[in-house]
């Protein structure tokens, strides 16, 4: 069937451009944005964002929808240089403390352990090449009527970047931030709290 598109201005558009480009929370926010059915692409003077719909199904589907919107983007010749690309993902973890089943310790001397409690833990790291964002947090509650959610749990906010990038490769490089940021989470989950998730490789 035909697939229906809504392209929308979002409410930054009606701010100047020039107060917009001045103020540094403001310059990188989206202006518009076109609604597609496996996903939204919003887009403003200096970047693009594209979004996935919920349930995610895959990376071969994901990577489908980039690669369609990416490979008109760069047809239309409308990018004169690429600073970054990155990929972001949330994954939720319900009724469950994920401090208890990542590797990493978080420890204060002669002090209970301060991860039981309400925590959030943020910190950056190089690999490869990449830069891998990452934000932990133990206490979120989460309500999403389409996934069927509302619970407490944990949240894990994982971004990976990859600096050395260019219009004619960017596709591919999309990909490899997938690559590292897959192998960077399976790396910080507990063998054992993995095996219980049955992941599909």
């Amino acid at each position: 069937g035909e697939q229906i598109l809504i392209v929308r201005s979002t409410p930054l558009a009606s701010i100047p451009d020039a107060i917009r480009e001045q103020d540094p929370n403001l310059r990188n926010r989206p202006t518009a944005e076109i609604l597609c059915p496996e996903g939204r692409l919003q887009f403003g003077q200096n970047n693009i964002f594209i979004g996935l719909n919920m349930p995610y199904s895959s990376w071969d589907n994901a990577h489908k929808f980039i690669d369609k919107i990416l490979n008109t983007i760069i047809q239309l010749n409308i990018i004169s240089n690429v600073e970054h690309v990155s990929l972001k993902y949330l994954d939720f973890f319900s009724e469950i403390n994920i401090f208890n089943q990542i590797n990493l310790n978080i420890v204060w001397p002669q002090k209970d352990n301060i991860c039981s409690r309400s925590t959030a833990f943020k910190t950056e790291l190089m690999n490869n090449g990449f830069v891998h964002v990452l934000q932990i947090t133990n206490s979120v509650h989460l309500k999403n009527e389409y996934l069927h959610i509302d619970n407490d749990g944990s949240l894990i906010d994982l971004t990976t970047l990859c600096l050395e990038v260019d219009v004619q490769n960017m596709i591919n490089k999309i990909n490899e931030c997938h690559t590292e940021s897959k192998r960077f989470f399976f790396e910080l989950l507990k063998k054992e709290f993995i095996e219980t998730l049955s992941p599909e490789y």
